[in-house]
């Protein structure tokens, strides 16, 4: 997403420096490099950045986590109502910060949950997603999209939005929302893990590494107590000599140095490695004996999306060396590959099997990189600063609500306050600022820029307010939504929102109408990324963790995202009238 981003930045750059697109009355450039760079130095963008060190804060410090460790107490064993609570406190978390982090830490209390209820943690998963897009909805500083077409409109001159403008109009759409994602959701979602075993379902792919004087070493896969070791267990390749060699042989006699190709869940892959005496991990990491194997854990780890890990193979990273832990296995969206582990080039949602100490995996829970699903229990420490980052963001969201001070100077003093109380260091700041959100704000904003300028804006309402000629007001308006709707679910919230924030003034222009109706459903159109797993990261992330297909984001997705459409292009008109 950064190169696409970067890509289309430098494209728009290039293009308007051999065409420039000349001002008559000064002969400037209206699009030189300098206009079009702007957006790295756009006000919303600031804010964003602002908010995620002040999120990241809250999030590493367990103020969040201490609120999701008392919702099984509060639930008394219902699973029902374990829902319903955590997705409640996932939408007021998501309200006030990015609903990223707030994904990562109940991902991994929803499985648990799930476990101890002996239900199917896809029964959940989905739900948690798609209600933190929801609540960011309810308040200005929810998501990024909010901040951006807020701006945008205070630019333009049409409108101001404070902290709380559309909270009440959010708040009704979180409540139907909340009300189809604890009673309706549940039956349309496939229990894609079996009920209480959700850890032990998933299938990887592993090498196992026969060692001298073990078990294996000389044996048969056809001897008796081979086929009980691999019961659960199968046997895919064998390698030797760097020499791939398919298990069909029975006879096969094996030896030390071999490395069996198998598939499996972790529990097995680990009971096996511990019965035969071999090693699970890789070639380059030096084996280990019997009884230093039975000191390693296993855990599950989730790649986040738009993190460093995307894109790259395990070679490339160096796993063990970056992170302490050798990766053992690796799921990818249900597609088992078979080849060398390191030669695999990850991506956002995929499962990584990985063995450490319970020390080293520990340590995993503060990365924001990789989601840590299962494996070590309670591993988010309550911190002493979770007090005070939970008294900064008040403090920012009460000064911001009442307009005492400017969102954009609160932001920044909050951040600051952040790093100066030591709630996070310098290295978790620069973790918390992404890459990919910074580089694609500033390249929806030229882009923007470069349609309203050339008359690209103008062109697009005229041919909407044309192709919708003989409908009303509210039918025009509801049909704008949709198209946002439709967008935002192929491709960015971020970029849609920056896209159709000026065709909704255009629009209004041109229908001589007030443009804060058009503008609001910008906000809830843009983000309503709910009927396929690429509209919103939060999506990918709980792709894999759950079981899910495409499918089952359409079956239980569409029908939420019709639900919204119908709600804001209903009540946005009796909030904001047209004229």
């Amino acid at each position: 997403m950064v190169l696409v981003s970067l890509g289309l930045l430098v494209g728009l750059i290039v293009v308007f420096q051999i065409y420039p697109y000349v001002d008559p009355d000064s002969g400037a450039n209206l699009l030189s490099a300098p206009a079009l760079l702007y957006g790295f130095s756009h006000p919303a963008l600031v804010i964003v950045v602002a908010l995620l060190v002040i999120g990241e804060g809250v999030t590493i410090t367990g103020s969040v986590s201490m609120v999701a460790s008392w919702i099984q107490q509060l639930s008394m064993g219902n699973w029902r109502l374990a829902l319903a609570i955590s997705l409640f406190c996932v939408a007021l978390a998501s309200a006030f910060l990015n609903n990223t982090p707030i994904v990562v830490i109940f991902l991994p209390i929803l499985v648990s949950m799930a476990d101890e209820l002996k239900l199917s943690s896809s029964k959940f998963l989905m739900q948690l997603s798609f209600v933190s897009i929801l609540g960011g909805t309810c308040t200005l500083m929810g998501t990024s999209t909010n901040i951006l077409v807020a701006s945008f409109a205070d630019q333009a001159g049409v409108g101001q939005f404070e902290m709380f403008t559309f909270s009440i109009l959010g708040g009704i759409v979180l409540l139907v929302g909340l009300l189809y994602l604890v009673f309706i959701a549940p039956s349309l979602l496939p229990a894609s893990a079996p009920i209480g075993t959700n850890e032990t379902h998933r299938q990887f792919v592993v090498q196992l590494a026969v060692i001298s004087g073990t078990l294996l070493d000389g044996k048969r896969l056809s001897d008796d107590d081979v086929k009980q070791l691999f019961d659960q267990i199968e046997v895919n390749r064998i390698l030797r000599d760097g020499k791939v060699l398919l298990p069909e042989n029975e006879d096969f006699i094996l030896m030390a140095g071999d490395s069996l190709l198998l598939t499996g869940s972790a529990r097995d892959l680990k009971k096996l490695e511990w019965d035969s005496g071999s090693s699970l991990l890789p070639p380059s990491v030096a084996v280990k004996s019997a009884e230093e194997q039975k000191l390693q854990d296993m855990a599950e780890l989730v790649v986040m999306p738009g993190t460093s890990l995307v894109g790259r193979t395990l070679s490339q990273i160096r796993f063990q060396n970056r992170y302490g832990i050798a990766v053992i296995g690796i799921q990818q969206h249900r597609h088992i590959r078979v080849r060398n582990l390191g030669n695999i080039s990850l991506r956002a949602g995929d499962v990584l099997l990985v063995q450490g100490t319970s020390g080293q995996l520990n340590c995993l829970s503060d990365r924001r990189d990789m989601i840590l699903l299962w494996g070590v229990k309670d591993t988010v420490e309550h911190s002493v600063k979770a007090k005070t980052s939970a008294f900064i963001l008040f403090g920012v969201v009460l000064l911001a609500a009442t307009r005492l001070v400017d969102i954009l100077v609160i932001s920044l003093v909050g951040a600051f306050l952040m790093l100066a109380t030591r709630c996070l260091t310098m290295r978790q700041t620069y973790g918390a600022i992404s890459p990919q959100i910074v580089f694609m704000v500033a390249a929806t904003l030229a882009l923007g820029k470069a349609m309203e300028i050339t008359g690209s804006v103008e062109y697009i309402a005229n041919g909407m307010i044309q192709a919708s000629l003989g409908l009303s007001i509210e039918w025009i308006l509801a049909l704008f939504i949709f198209i946002v709707m439709l967008l935002t679910n192929i491709i960015s919230n971020t970029a849609s929102a920056v896209l159709f924030a000026p065709i909704a003034i255009g629009v209004a222009e041109q229908l001589s109408v007030s443009p804060m109706p058009f503008l609001v459903g910008v906000i809830f159109g843009a983000n309503a990324a709910f009927a396929t797993p690429i509209g919103y990261q939060t999506n990918l992330m709980v792709l894999s963790a759950g079981y899910y297909r495409l499918r089952d984001f359409v079956r239980v997705g569409l029908p939420l995202n019709i639900i919204v459409w119908m709600l804001v292009s209903y009540l946005i008109p009796k909030f904001w009238p047209f004229l």
